[in-house]
This record gives structure tokens, sequence and C-alpha cells, in this order.
């Protein structure tokens, strides 16, 4: 039997990180003792994911943008598109709200590799943990994040200290109204050929973003023989249960709660054939990480793997 039963966490901390978008921070209401599993720093990998509910309005599956510390202290990224948003971006310091996981499998353990990080707008949540884990192992990755504007590129806080351990390439579609120059999102295949030139070769890329940013990223790496086994991504979807009971988040014939939501692209590939999930690239010369419509994703928000609960 699966014990659904919400753990009880106070917000304690939020705060403006992007359009339309809060960072929170949450701790178990009981701190003496054992830590709850949700807030559990030995039970929680990077990568994986918790159901956030609030009373009396539900729940969602929301990314760990960092994984509890000693205290039982997490995090999480979340976008206002819906009902459920709408009522946590009213929560303030000190309301209490249910937490239940951890759920499904995190990112792979990496050791000493070489790893390149790629993320695109909200995408950035589920490998945050993962970049801090590396940064800890004395394994520092190489990190390129783009999204629509600057507006939309999440996480400040996370990346100004990034900086001082990583190199971080940071691109938007839209320049207008910057406050300095980036690199040109529309030109990630350009982009990632500068890096792999200046940092390669990489032993594991990690990569998370809208659907058609990943499978570009994925064929542009093949296609220069790059293994698909050491390609991960995350692949979020619309989860009510979290442990594989209600089927929500099939993709073919399997469940990305309990199976996901990280992948190899060798693992993912073989399902996205069977399924047609993910709508293939229209130009990968030239594909950026908006230009792929989503409106035929299920559970698309326009920024995948966020977390956003819609």
């Amino acid at each position: 039997m699966f014990d659904m039963t919400p753990t009880a966490v106070r917000l304690i901390d939020r705060y403006d990180d992007g359009e339309d978008i809060l960072s929170f921070t949450f701790e178990p209401c009981e701190t003496g003792g054992r830590l709850p599993t949700v807030a559990d720093p030995i039970q929680v990998s990077p990568g994986q994911f918790f159901m956030l509910s609030v009373p009396g309005k539900g729940e969602a599956a929301f990314t760990y943008a960092a994984v509890p510390n000693q205290q039982g202290q997490f995090c999480a990224l979340i976008r206002q598109v819906g009902k459920l948003t709408d009522k946590l971006f009213e929560c303030k310091p000190g309301d209490i709200l249910g937490a239940r996981g951890p759920f499904g499998k995190g990112w792979p353990e990496l050791g000493n590799s070489r790893v390149l990080v790629i993320a695109g707008g909200c995408g950035l949540a589920p490998v945050a943990a993962e970049i801090d884990a590396l940064i800890t192992n004395n394994t520092p990755p190489v990190v390129y994040f783009s999204a629509r504007s600057e507006a939309m590129l999440v996480m400040k806080h996370q990346r100004e200290r990034w900086r001082e351990t990583t190199t971080l390439y940071e691109a938007v579609d839209n320049q207008e109204g910057a406050s300095r120059t980036y690199l040109q999102g529309r030109e990630l295949m350009t982009n990632l050929d500068t890096i792999i030139a200046e940092h390669g070769p990489f032993d594991d890329v990690i990569c998370c973003g809208p659907e058609g940013m990943m499978e570009a990223v994925c064929h542009y790496l093949t296609a220069r023989k790059f293994p698909a086994k050491h390609i991960w991504l995350s692949l979020e979807r619309r989860m009510h249960c979290g442990v594989g009971l209600c089927g929500h988040c099939y993709v073919a014939d399997d469940l990305v709660c309990v199976d996901g939501p990280t992948y190899r692209w060798d693992q993912l590939g073989e399902l996205v054939v069977k399924e047609k999930f993910v709508q293939p690239p229209r130009e990968l010369a030239s594909m950026g990480h908006a230009d792929l419509a989503t409106e035929n994703v299920p559970g698309e928000c326009g920024s995948s793997n966020c977390g956003c609960g819609v």
C-alpha cells in the first residue's frame, strides 16, 4: 500500500525569480527527531520530484530545485500558470502546505566525468541540484542556459553563485531591452559548436527544457558521434499521483513518474519512436528552444519540465 498522506511543510521564504515565477523554500513543520522522507537529504537525489499540495485546492508535481539540507529545507521554482499555482502565489511565509515524495529516478552518478549541462527556460530547475552536486564533488560542469528573454533567465541567485566555480554561457532569443549582451538563443547549434570547441570533449551531457529543444540537442550530439547512452534528459509530465497508479504520465509503456523523469536518450528515443510523443524538429540546424510549437503536447505549458503543475 502507498501512503499518499502529505507531510505538513511550512513555507519559509519566497521571492521573484523571473517573469511570473517565484522561488519557494519549505521546511518540515516538525523539526525534532527524524526528518520526513520528502525533506530528508539522504532520501532525495537531484532530478527527483515531489508532490506539493494546497489544502482544499489540490496538488501538483514540482522538481527539487535544491535538494534538502541537513535541516530539511528544500526549494522549488514555480511558474504561475493555473488555478493551483495561483493559490501558491497567494501563500506567504509561515503558511502550511503539504508535500510527499521523493518520486522518480534522479540524475545518474557521473563520478569524475566532464559534464555539459544544457537547459532552456524553467528547465534549469531540474538540473540545478545536479549542478550543485557536481560542484560539491569538485567536478564543476560547463553550463549552457537559454531563455526567451532576459526576464525569463530564472534562478539568478544560483547562477551568480555558479559563476564562481563553473563556466556559464547564457543566451536569450529576444535581446531587446536586455541589460547586457547575451548569446543568441536561436543559434543553439552554433553556440554548442563554440562551447564544445572551447571546452570539449565531454563525457556526459544532461539536458532539460522544451522537448523540441531536447530532441534537437540529441540529434546534434549523436550526429557528431556522441554516444546516446551518455545523453541524459528530464521528461516531467502531468503527474497526478507520483507512484504509477493514475496513468496520466504514460509515454508508450513507461510511467514517467516511476521510470523517469530522467532518461538516457537511447532509452527515451525508443519510447519516442513508439509513442511519437515528441514532434521531430522542423529544421535541426537552426532550431532554438522556442521554435517548436507545443500546443499538441499533452500537459505542455510552453516550457517543458518546469514542474509548474499544468
